[in-house]
This record gives C-alpha cells, structure tokens and sequence, in this order.
C-alpha cells in the first residue's frame, strides 16, 4: 500500500531503480526503459472491481486507443495479459489514483496501476493515469514550466514541496508546446494547504487542470513518443460522433420518494424499511451505458435483469452500488443488450428516507423507462445468470475452429420447460459460446454441437439462441476468441423459465484444427442458432474420375460437389466411410493446372476416425465446389458427406477434368508472352522434356513495376524463422527480373549477424509448386537493426514469369517476418532449397494457421 507521502507529485510511482524519463519520456537513450514494445501494454484486472467497473475501464482504454491512432491505424495498444507476456500491468482497487511511469523492463515487480473505484473511475483520470503507465509524467514539471506557470510554495501544504519539482536534465519535452489544457497538468490548487492557487498560468484566461479527455497536444505527444504512423493496423470506427466518450446520448428520470412510495427491505440494507421505485429499462442499442444518481438524497441504486421481487432482492441482482459518483450518489456502467427488459430500483442508503430523485442514462443510445407498480414486477422473460472468472487455473482445450489454446469453463444447463432460449454473455473479454446438447466427445469437439457463436451481441459478446427440451443434458462452454485470454465473465439465459447452470469439470483435449485457407481474413459473426443437415451418400470405384491431388503425384479417384448455400453462415462438412478420407474446398472453380488457386480450405482427420472435416464461412450466391478423394492412392470404397449449418445446402455432383500426374508426366508452363532467350544469370531449371519445366526468360524493355507496395495493415504477429514464405495472393502481374524485394520484420524479432536470406521463384504446379531461381543474399545486405529492410539484387539475376511467385528463405534464429492482412502465405519448412532446384520436384507448401500474409513486396523490371 503507498501513502500519499511515497509516491511522487501525488500518483507516480517508480521501481527502487529508477532512469530518466521524459514529458514524459525519458533521456533519448533511455527511451526503452520507458515505452512498451510496439505500444502494447498488456494489462490484468485484480480482484476488487465488478464486471461493470472492468468493462468502463476497458471502454477509456478504447477511447484512448482511438484518440492516438491516426487515421484509425493503431498506435497504441491495451490488451489482457496473455500467458507469454513479461511485462504487463495490474489494474486494482486500491486507495486513490496512481501508476508506475512506463514499462520499466528487467525489473522484478507488479506493474500496479491504481484506480480506486470510489473516485477515480472518469475518463479523464484513467486516461492520466494511463498516460503514465506509456511513460508521461506531470506537464508542470517540464525544464520551461516557469515560463507559462507560477509555482506558490507558500500555499503548498506542508511537506509536499517536492510534488512541485521541476526536472532539469531527466526529460525532454518532445518538441512540444507547453500545454495548459493538458490531462497532465496539475490544477490550480493542487496540494494546497489554504484553498488558494498553488501553480498560477502566466497567460491570462486559461484553465488548467482538466480531467476530460486527452489535448490536441497530449495526442500528439504520444504520437511522436511511439513513431505512430498511417500502417499497421486499422482500428474499427467510432461508433459515435465524438470518440472522446461514448456516453454521449443521456436519457434522465426524474420522480420523487415520499411516504407513499412502495417500500422494501434493501438487499444489504439491514432491517429497516426504506422507499423506493422501481423503473424499466429498455436500450433500443447494444453497448455500455452509464447509470449515475443526481438526486438531493443520499441514494442507493440496483439493477435486475428482467425479473424483480421487492421479497427477494437479491435474486436476478446484476449490478448494486452506493456512493461512485460521490456526494452520495450511486452510479455503475455495464453492457445492455438490445431489447432486452432490466429493472432500475432507485432508493436511499437509509431507510425512512425521503426526496427528489434524478437518475442519468448515458450510452450509445437514448433507453426507454416505464415505471412500475408498487407490486412485485415480473417480466414474461424468465432470466438466469452465472459469473464466472477464466484464470490461469482454468481448463484448457482446443476450441472448435480455433488455433492455440484457450482456457474455458463448462456449464451445465438444466432445463424446466420446453421452449427457446437465448445464451449471451457479458465481459470485459472477447467471448466466444458453445452449447452441446447430452456430452461432449474429446476426441470430436464437433459431435454432438448445437450451436456455437462468437460477436452476435455485440462488444465482443457471444449469442446463442437454441430450442431446448426437458430431459436432456446441455452443455455451455464459454471461452475466448483469442489463445490464453483470462477475465471475468456472465453468462445469461432467458426463455420462457429459469434454467439451472452448474460449472462441471470436463476433461476436453487439444487437438489440431483444420488447415484453411479463407478467401478473406475477416471474422465471421454469424449466429448459428440452429443446424441444419445435409447428406450426400456414393462410392468411389475404379470407374471414378481420378486426379494428382494437391501436395501428390499419384493418382486418386475423387467426385467434385458443387455445393449452393441459400443462408449465409458457417458450414461443416464431414465424412463417414471405410476409407481415410481427404477433403478440399474450392471457391468459384478449380484451375486444372494450378490446384492451389481458390482453394479455401483442406483437411485430412480433424472428424477423427480418419475422416476428414472442413469449416468455412460459406454466403449465398457464391459457387463452393468440395473435392471428395482420399488419403492414400488408388482407394476405393463407400462415402457420405454430412454438412451441417444454419440452413440445408444444395449438393450436386458434377464432372471436372484435372490432370493425373507422375514423375516423368511433363507439366509445362508457359507464360501468355513470346518467349525469347536471353543470356541471363539466372539459376533455372533443365528443360528436358519428360520433366516439369520453367518459364523461358523474356526480353525486358526497363519499367520497373511493383508488386504489393507494402501497404497491408499488420496483424501484430509474425513468422517463426528457417521457412521459405510467399503471399498467394501476390502473384507476379507479367513477365521481367526481379530488380529489389522488401520485408518488415516483428519488433525487436530483426536479423542476427548469422541469418541467411535467400530470393526465389516459385511457379505452381499440379503436384505443389516447384521451385525455378535461387539467390543468396549478402550478409552486407542484412540489417541487424533495421525494421523495414530493402534488398537488392544484380542485373538479371531472379526472372519471373506471369502468375509466378516471389518467395523468401530465412534462416537464422531470431528473425521473424510480420504478418498482415488481407493476404494469404504459404511456407515450407526449409530455407535452403538449392536441392529443389536441382531435382525440379514439387515442394508442399502449406498455410500458416493464422491465416495471414507476410510483408513482403518486390520490384520487377518489364
């Protein structure tokens, strides 16, 4: 615990070694002591809070976010902690309002960000404090303060002097101007002993000291502090006019207590009787709203979800509070769904108490109030609700369609009365539901599966809706979108009756997920609230179709579905037959001589039992054709296809011609160009004629043409080393040699003085790709300290063809190419793949499980 007197100038807090820092940075040389890589600061929330509190200190890291971004490109970054994090910082409960002024690396310590509830929680506060924690200090302390304010050590309290101190040498002010509008600035009266003016502004008619939001000029500080730029990547839009609150719609009631008002034991209010008025409330939109008293009488504020019984006050209880937004008055903010029935009871904090009430909604939307009677107030919406918290104590599996691991909770749902149900949850976390209906089979996360939802209630919040019956077992799991997220968390149930939720311990394993490879990266939100099933039953025999497929040189029979969603939605298809099975998914058409091109997804075993099984996001309109083959060459037997989603699929089998390859079937490219030979460097493959070749070199006339000029936001993530990447979706636009190639490296993830880096060219072939031209870059080329590196190669060196690749080799230990999206790259495990070039035999090259491109672009000269 800190008393006032230990921390410095009233709510900044350094470790037992401290090193300079400024306007809040710090001596240049020292910057990396104060910033968090990249500008993200992982953060955890101790126990103290209520969900609501979270969730509005969540919604200002949100607001600060977007304030800094410029052009809503990111700039800074508040996430939870995730297990791998070093560094992160703990938001508690504690006395009044302070932080530690940035990361402060290679100490050993709890990063405390302090943000007492009672007093602290508005958002110009968290924002200050926040600032902090990025490495800010007080804007009164700048080396030239006494050139725009008056320090009165006179009317300073005593003993607090030193809050008062200005730094010489241990700051730099960023090239800013100083700020009086700044929420760093002290106010005028801070720390005084007599109620007058310790810091008097030398400028006439300003204002210091406020606790809005962030300046133009704190902005743009931090800006400069942390390189923010226009690439990266991009912050969804405000969803309000002004993205410094998004409380800016206020509904108010306003009544008054007397003796005739309906009265009530008060949950936590001890015996008496205390007056009160109960009042629904219906937001028309999703999203945080504020619930804050602005009464003459010392109130005190409940809120239900749905049902409220003046007998029983503490059942279907959400949310209490007595006096956060001081002068005795209660307010809370928390996460209404849309049209959905919540109870207001407004009373006083001691019984017997009469007066004028006035409460203020504030949200993204005005909600609508009708009072109720003096009765007990029931809504024909029966509601239930568990809290919970995920932890690093909790379960862990794998989820369904989802890569890493993620802890969860199981819930039991017991069910009294058959009808429809909804399932939401409501966190400060990004929650991801699925419902289960008799167990769950560790080995099949997808068997027995009624219903799984990520976004649908929006703020990150899953929905399920889904009819139950009597008698039956259902299961609810309740875990994250993202790997090793932990929180808190509620889980809601309404219907037509209560149900019963009990945690249940589960053992759930962690098996791999299917190998897609989406068309686009965008999450999908899509509700399944019901499955539906469609079947496909047939044979595969010696009359079949036959194919190389993809990744093979043998031959398999297959039958190609044409597969006609009406609904969008996401789909499973599974299998069920004697033969190990392999599937792939295709959107549009499949080209003949490129097996890779609109392919979305492929699997081998995910169904278990050797039976493949695929997920995608599939929207009507769209042709989707599913190739139905088999692990092994020459197989033959029985199948069906099940798929399952929101609505039934139409499934037509019809014929295709692919080609059937083997290790002496020519597979020629050629480009859509004349070819003429030239007498380049370039290490190409043999042309003997029983062997697939590469493209013949072209005459080039001198225009430089780029390929992908950088411009894809960054994912935040990046690429493990020792692998050869390429974007598919970059493929080359004509024919010429490769003049430069440039990548963006992850962070501090940058070359060792050993990396090897190596430049090819990649043609697709019906087995794979193969690869045609290999070069070795310098190592006086490679930077062991530049983020965005250039690379340039001699004259006639790499030639590339129409609809070939450009690929790159990185062996080393540390260095790791970012990931971005908008694009889609595939690697192979090797960096060196000079044995390639001499065999010409197809390489596999398989999706990274993210689903994301690399940064990568080059430069062609035509």
């Amino acid at each position: 615990m800190y008393s006032l007197a230990q921390l410095f100038q009233g709510d900044m807090r350094f470790p037992p070694v401290t090193r300079s820092t400024g306007r809040s940075l710090a001596a240049t040389s020292a910057t990396s002591t104060v910033t968090w890589p990249d500008g993200i600061v992982p953060y955890e929330f101790a126990t103290g809070y209520s969900l609501e509190e979270e969730m509005y200190i969540v919604d200002v890291m949100r607001k600060l976010e977007l304030l800094v971004s410029v052009n809503l490109v990111r700039c800074v970054q508040f996430r939870p902690r995730i297990s791998s994090d070093q560094y992160y910082i703990i938001i508690e409960n504690g006395d009044g309002c302070s932080s530690y002024v940035g990361q402060n690396p290679d100490i050993t310590m709890d990063r405390i960000v302090t943000l007492q509830s009672s007093g602290c929680l508005y958002d110009g506060v968290v924002m200050h404090e926040l600032l902090h924690t990025l490495g800010f200090h007080h804007e009164q302390s700048r080396p030239d303060r006494d050139n725009y304010v008056r320090i009165n050590l006179n009317n300073v309290q005593t003993g607090m002097e030193s809050q008062f101190q200005k730094y010489i040498s241990r700051v730099t002010t960023l090239n800013t101007q100083y700020d009086y509008q700044s929420v760093m600035h002290y106010a005028s009266t801070a720390f005084s002993r007599n109620g007058l003016a310790t810091i008097e502004p030398l400028q006439a008619n300003v204002t210091i000291g406020q606790r809005d939001s962030l300046s133009p000029t704190d902005i743009q500080a931090v800006r400069i502090l942390y390189n923010c730029t226009t690439q990266g990547v991009t912050l969804p839009p405000p969803t309000t006019q002004n993205i410094t609150s998004s409380f800016r719609i206020n509904s108010t009631y306003s009544s008054r207590l007397t003796t005739s008002s309906a009265r009530f034991s008060r949950y936590n209010g001890g015996n008496g009787s205390y007056y009160y008025e109960a009042i629904q409330v219906t937001a028309l939109t999703a999203g945080n709203y504020r619930f804050r008293s602005l009464s003459v009488v010392d109130t005190y504020g409940y809120l239900y979800l749905g049902i409220f019984l003046s007998s029983s006050p503490e059942r279907n209880l959400l949310v209490q509070n007595d006096d956060s937004a001081g002068n005795n008055q209660f307010q809370f903010t928390l996460s209404l769904q849309a049209n959905t029935t919540y109870v207001l009871v407004i009373t006083t904090y001691s019984a017997n108490v009469t007066g004028a009430i006035d409460v203020v909604v504030s949200g993204p939307q005005a909600v609508n109030f009708l009072r109720l009677g003096s009765s007990e107030t029931v809504s024909t919406t029966a509601y239930s609700n568990y809290t919970g918290a995920l932890t690093n104590s909790s379960a862990l599996f794998t989820r369904y369609g989802g890569a890493g691991i993620f802890y969860y909770e199981a819930l039991l749902v017991t069910v009294s009365t058959n009808g429809t149900y909804n399932f939401t949850s409501s966190s400060s976390i990004d929650t991801y539901g699925y419902l289960y209906v008799n167990n769950i089979s560790a080995s099949n996360l997808s068997a027995n599966l009624l219903a799984f939802n990520d976004d649908s209630a929006g703020n990150a919040q899953f929905l399920i809706t889904s009819s139950l019956v009597t008698g039956r077992r259902y299961i609810l799991i309740c875990t994250t979108y993202g790997p090793t997220v932990t929180g808190r968390y509620s889980a809601i149930v309404s219907g037509l009756a209560q149900v019963g939720l009990t945690s249940i311990s589960l053992a759930l394993t962690l098996p791999s997920t299917s190998t897609m490879l989406p068309v686009t990266t965008t999450r999908s939100t899509t509700n399944v609230s019901s499955i539906s099933i469609t079947n496909y039953n047939s044979t595969l025999t010696n009359n079949s179709s036959t194919f190389s497929r993809y990744g093979r040189y043998d031959r398999f029979y297959y039958e190609a579905l044409e597969i006609t969603p009406s609904t969008n939605g996401t789909y499973t298809f599974t299998t069920t037959s004697t033969v190990d099975t392999f599937g792939y998914l295709y959107v549009n058409n499949i080209s003949a001589w490129d097996l890779s091109a609109n392919l979305v997804a492929f699997n081998d075993d995910d169904a278990g039992n050797m039976q493949f099984r695929i997920t995608y996001n599939l929207q009507s309109g769209r042709k989707y054709i599913l190739i139905f083959t088999t692990y092994n060459n020459d197989v033959t037997g029985p199948f069906s296809v099940i798929v399952s989603g929101p609505a039934r699929v139409t499934i037509n089998r019809i014929n295709l011609v692919l080609p059937v390859l083997s290790a002496t079937t020519p597979s020629t490219y050629s480009s859509s160009r004349t070819s003429v030979p030239t007498t380049g460097s370039s290490a190409g493959c043999n042309r003997s004629d029983d062997r697939p070749t590469c493209p013949a070199q072209v005459v080039t006339n001198g225009r430089v043409v780029t390929v992908n000029s950088q411009n894809r936001n960054l994912t935040g993530d990046s690429f493990s080393p020792n692998s050869t990447f390429f974007n598919l979706n970059d493929s080359s636009p004509m024919n010429g040699f490769i003049q430069s190639i440039t990548v963006q490296y992850r962070g501090s993830r940058l070359p060792s003085i050993n990396a090897r880096l190596w430049i090819y060219t990649i043609i697709p072939i019906s087995g794979g790709f193969m690869i045609c031209s290999q070069h070795s870059i310098p190592s006086s080329q490679i930077s062991t300290s530049q983020l965005i590196q250039t690379y340039t190669l001699p004259n006639n060196t790499i030639y590339v063809a129409e609809k070939t690749y450009i690929g790159i080799g990185i062996q080393d230990t540390t260095a790791s190419i970012a990931t971005t999206f908008g694009s889609i790259a595939l690697r192979t495990s090797s960096a060196n793949l000079s044995s390639n070039i001499g065999s010409r035999g197809a390489r596999y090259f398989w999706p990274d499980d993210a689903q994301t491109g690399v940064k990568l672009s080059y430069t062609i000269v035509t």
